[in-house]
């Protein structure tokens, strides 16, 4: 049954790749079926993503992370130079909230992995499954050091959720299941804008082999490109979805059917009726597949390179024989599973 009060609520996902929205949308839409006003905070590929799942919600510009990868610089030392931008990023997001809380009122913020966007002036909620941030292995000394401000960030919030089960139906593994975990972190399951919703009846293509891509530039396009190259001479049929939802381009490519982006029932049924399915290892798209019941051994992962949580999540899986497989790149810095 749904609160006698109709709650304010603010939500603001992560911007580095689209994952974090989309594990978002299930609760957006549970809390405005109850009736409770949302107002989504986002930039960028994000902001269109929301925007199309709840175009009559109020959409508060707020920077991201901009978080993005070198063409030249090996991609840890891409990531360690932006550190200090991460950080500026922090510390504008915990201003732009207090500036917003000084005009009006929020009976609740939700924050996806937005480390900065609290404050006591209401409850503030952190989801999150990296309670325990993976580290690469030339910097494995960091790793007490970056557990501890990683759980100072937490623990700056009234709670934390987790979107896993506990045990050992978990998918985040040893990135949210070491113990002690924040005084205020709570398991919610998993989060999937897939919950509770059927296949479409709609009659749709039907496509072989279903790849998904998202995740920064310019590595996102440089492996759009050796994925085309892979499997263009194929007897598949092929969807290539490039993860670009503020484009609506297509294009036919020898048997690769190329869609900048997928509205969710078109893509739920691509990966329904998928023989084969090549994916991020993002956690959110796991989730996504974990929740159709499409996790198997016809699903290959293609972990971000230098995202040592993605590389973590797709080695564990492989291990326990959850996917078929993953390609690791040579530039790997996945730490041992």
């Amino acid at each position: 049954m749904a609160p006698d009060k109709k709650m304010r609520i603010l939500v603001s996902p992560l911007d580095w790749g689209l994952g974090h929205a989309t594990r978002c949308i299930p609760l957006i839409r549970s809390w405005r079926e109850e009736g409770h006003e949302v107002v989504l905070a986002a930039e960028g590929d994000t902001a269109a993503l929301m925007h199309e799942h709840f175009p009559d919600c109020r959409m508060e510009p707020l920077h991201g992370y901009r978080i993005h990868y070198s063409a030249r610089l090996p991609l840890l030392l891409s990531l360690l130079i932006q550190i200090p931008k991460i950080l500026l990023a922090i510390n504008y997001e915990r201003r732009w909230l207090y500036n917003l809380l000084q005009k009006e009122h929020f009976d609740l913020v939700v924050s996806d992995n937005r480390y900065g966007l609290h404050s006591s002036k209401t409850k503030c909620v952190i989801i999150t499954h990296q309670l325990f941030v993976r580290v690469p292995s030339l910097l494995r000394f960091l790793q007490p050091l970056i557990h501890r401000q990683t759980q100072r960030f937490i623990s700056a919030f009234d709670e934390c959720w987790i979107p896993d089960k506990p045990g050992t139906d978990s998918l985040s593994g040893e990135l949210s299941q070491k113990k002690p975990l924040p005084a205020r972190a709570k398991f919610i399951g998993w989060l999937s804008r897939f919950n509770n919703s059927p296949v479409a009846a709609e009659a749709y293509p039907s496509y072989d082999h279903v790849i998904v891509l998202s995740g920064p530039e310019p590595q996102r396009t440089v492996t759009e490109s050796k994925l085309i190259a892979a499997v263009k001479t194929s007897q598949e049929t092929v969807l290539m979805v490039q993860g670009k939802p503020q484009l609506t381009t297509e294009s036919i490519v020898g048997n690769i059917h190329i869609v900048s982006h997928l509205h969710d029932a078109a893509l739920k049924h691509a990966f329904h009726h998928a023989k084969k399915i090549t994916c991020r290892a993002g956690y959110s798209t796991l989730m996504d597949l974990a929740v159709m019941g499409k996790l198997g051994r016809h699903v290959y992962l293609l972990p971000t390179p230098g995202q040592t949580e993605q590389e973590y999540l797709a080695a564990r899986l492989v291990k326990n024989e959850v996917v078929g497989g993953f390609f690791k790149s040579d530039k790997s810095s996945n730490p041992d599973v």
